[in-house]
């Protein structure tokens, strides 16, 4: 079974690859702004939780550990940025790099609470064990 949720992991990972690259090599298809909801900050929200997700998908579905995984995405997303420099409708922004690192951060805090969590209970459960027989 860890087989087979690896791999829809992974086919989900390039799906999601493959949709991000047509969306950002043809921004005219998917142009929204004729829209009037207007956040400013939804571009660095977008950031933040993408990457949040994409380190979760790495970690937890390709069985990356996530100190590479950390390293891996932080280059990734300056590179990334560095490279909207080279296009004429985009551009790299520092702040956009940022909210990348904390949401790889985030995931990361989040995974060590969680292991923290569950090595006490673990341990509370085993104690509990011994003090019955």
């Amino acid at each position: 079974m860890k087989y087979r949720l690896s791999f829809i992991g992974i086919i989900s990972l390039i799906a999601i690859i493959l949709v991000s690259l047509v969306m950002f090599f043809s921004p005219n298809l998917f142009d929204f702004s004729h829209h009037k909801f207007r956040f400013p900050q939804i571009d660095t929200i977008g950031h933040f939780t993408s990457f949040f997700l994409l380190t979760w998908f790495v970690h937890s579905l390709l069985k990356i550990s996530l100190g590479r995984t950390i390293i891996t995405l932080m280059l990734y997303g300056a590179l990334t940025e560095f490279g909207q420099h080279f296009l004429v409708y985009r551009q790299g922004d520092i702040t956009d790099y940022i909210a990348d690192v904390f949401g790889i951060l985030f995931f990361a805090l989040l995974k060590f609470l969680y292991t923290l969590v569950k090595k006490k209970m673990t341990k509370s459960s085993t104690i509990k064990q011994i003090n019955i027989q």
